[in-house]
C-alpha cells in the first residue's frame, strides 16, 4: 500500500473530514473520506476568571479623579456661596421639634366583669401574661398545666402556673379571644 499524506479539512466545529491522497500522480486511487468527530472539551472549572472583570472599568474614572484631586491638579474652592447659605437657611428652618416621651402604650379593656383602664399593650410579644391575683379575681376556671419556662428580661427564669385558653377580651366595641399565661 503506498504511503500517503493526510489532509484535514474542518467543516464544523465538532466534525473533521479526513481525505487521503497518494503521492504518485500517475497512480490514481480512490479518495477515502472518513468522518472523525472531535472529543468534547469540558467547560473550564471557573469560567468567571477567564472573563475580564467589568468592575475594574467602573472604578477607573473614580480612581483617576481621586489621583488628580490628591495631586492638587483640580482646585476645590471652599469659599462661601450665596446659594449655599440659602439652602442652609431652608434646612434649619424646617427642623422637627423634639417631643416628650409618650410613655407606655396602654389601652382600656374589659375581661369578664373587671374593667382595666390602662392595660399594657405590647405588639411585639408572642404571649399574654396575667398576674395570679387578677386571675383569682376573675374566677375564670382552672388553668391548663404547662411545662413552659419564661426567661424574664432581668435573666430570671419563671415557671408559670398554667395557661387560660380562649378568654374573651373586650376592647371598646371589639371582642377578641386570647390565651393568657398565669404568672405568680
Amino acid at each position: 500500500m503506498p504511503s500517503g499524506v493526510d489532509f484535514a479539512l474542518e467543516k464544523d466545529d465538532d466534525e473533521i473530514e479526513v481525505t487521503r491522497e497518494s503521492k504518485d500522480s500517475t497512480e490514481k486511487e480512490e479518495e477515502v473520506t472518513q468522518k472523525v468527530f472531535r472529543m468534547p472539551r469540558p467547560p473550564p472549572p471557573f469560567p468567571r476568571r477567564l472573563v475580564k472583570n467589568t468592575e475594574e472599568g467602573k472604578y477607573h474614572r473614580f480612581t483617576k479623579f481621586m489621583k488628580d484631586l490628591v495631586t492638587n491638579k483640580r482646585s476645590v474652592s471652599f469659599e462661601d456661596d450665596d446659594r449655599l447659605q440659602h439652602c442652609s437657611a431652608i434646612a434649619t428652618r424646617s427642623l422637627v421639634q423634639k417631643k416628650e416621651d409618650p410613655g407606655a402604650f396602654t389601652i382600656p379593656c374589659t375581661i369578664g366583669l373587671l374593667h382595666f383602664a390602662k392595660a399594657l399593650c405590647d405588639l411585639g410579644v408572642s404571649i399574654n401574661l396575667i398576674p395570679l391575683p387578677i386571675y383569682k379575681k376573675l374566677g375564670l376556671g382552672t388553668p391548663k398545666p404547662t411545662a413552659l419556662q419564661l426567661l424574664i428580661s432581668d435573666r430570671i427564669v419563671k415557671k408559670p402556673i398554667g395557661v387560660l385558653q380562649d378568654v374573651l377580651v373586650k376592647v371598646e366595641s371589639f371582642i377578641f379571644s386570647a390565651d393568657f399565661v398565669i404568672l405568680d
